[in-house]
């Protein structure tokens, strides 16, 4: 659940029209959460496909938010 609320937030909190550096740092905070704590999602077989359980997160959309 935390990593899912941390992804979330960090949604929730990029779509705001004005950036302070409090706002900044939050984002920051919730993706650091959201990549500290993804392997909990994989080790519950929370990420499966076609052909079964897929071991990583490399989904391009989630790739991009290294960049922040």
């Amino acid at each position: 659940m935390r990593t899912l609320r941390a992804l979330l937030n960090f949604i929730f909190q990029s779509q705001n029209l004005v950036f302070y550096n409090e706002t900044c740092e939050a984002l920051s905070a919730a993706l650091s959460e959201f990549h500290d704590n993804k392997q909990a999602i994989i080790d519950a077989g929370g990420r499966c496909g076609m052909k079964g359980i897929i071991n990583h997160f490399h989904i391009p959309k989630l790739e991009m938010l290294h960049i922040i």
